[in-house]
């Protein structure tokens, strides 16, 4: 459990820091043009950038976000994914971690934007953005459940049942006697149908919108059942009516 929450924490924190760097970025005049930028080498995925924005003269940067503080390894990753999308490194973070990552980012004309020279916010100002993300959070969620579902088929329902109960694709494969490449396909075509949102790129994303939809199916279920019982009542106490008069 503890691993879990760990692993949701430092997700969390990945994309707070995003969602702040884009807020910087933006304010500095730059446009983020794209997000999760996959990098596709002969079709095959070797990485991926968290932004891609162009500043005010035109310029386009694939971002980089850190977290924490920028060290040598963050300055080569930036470089090197920079390099094989064909524009220039951009990183943001909270500061460099010392004065190596400083040097070589110089030497490799990586820009670096160091998110501590613009976030020095009082108690009151973090009052009010922590405020407004978890309202942005709520708004998210709220809008995943009352958004209808497409219609499903039965197979179309198994694999989204297996995917909230599995932690893997290949765990979900197996639960559905079929491949991974069968499964990928699947849900592949169920994204083209628009049943699965164009934003579940990833397992954990997917598997999250799985456990909605099942949710969604278990509670319509529930209200059909308390439906046809109404109905069943209704239809008896009319039986019964008719027999008095």
């Amino acid at each position: 459990m503890w691993g879990a929450m760990q692993e949701l924490s430092g997700r969390s924190k990945g994309r707070s820091s995003e969602r702040i760097a884009e807020e910087l970025l933006r304010k500095l005049g730059y446009t983020v043009i794209e997000k999760h930028k996959r990098i596709i080498i002969r079709g095959v995925e070797v990485g991926e950038v968290d932004l891609v924005a162009r500043d005010p003269e035109g310029e386009t940067y694939a971002v980089e976000v850190k977290a924490g503080r920028l060290d040598v390894g963050g300055i080569r990753q930036s470089y090197t994914n920079a390099m094989l999308l064909g524009l220039k490194p951009l990183v943001v973070c909270k500061a460099f971690a010392d004065d190596a990552a400083r040097e070589l980012a110089r030497e490799l004309n990586v820009k670096v934007i160091e998110a501590s020279d613009y976030y020095l916010v009082s108690a009151e100002e973090l009052e009010v953005i922590v405020g407004n993300t978890v309202r942005r959070v709520m708004d998210e969620y709220m809008s995943l459940m009352l958004t209808p579902t497409s219609k499903l088929g039965v197979e179309e329902l198994r694999i989204f049942e297996a995917v909230a109960k599995s932690s893997s694709p290949a765990e979900a494969a197996r639960t559905l006697n079929m491949s991974i490449e069968e499964l990928l396909s699947r849900i592949k075509s169920l994204v083209d149908k628009g049943a699965i949102p164009k934003y579940c790129r990833r397992y954990r994303e997917l598997k999250k919108y799985a456990l909605i939809v099942t949710f969604k199916k278990g509670i319509v279920e529930t209200i059909s059942e308390i439906l046809e019982e109404q109905k069943r009542i209704l239809s008896l106490i009319e039986k019964i009516l008719g027999q008095q008069y």
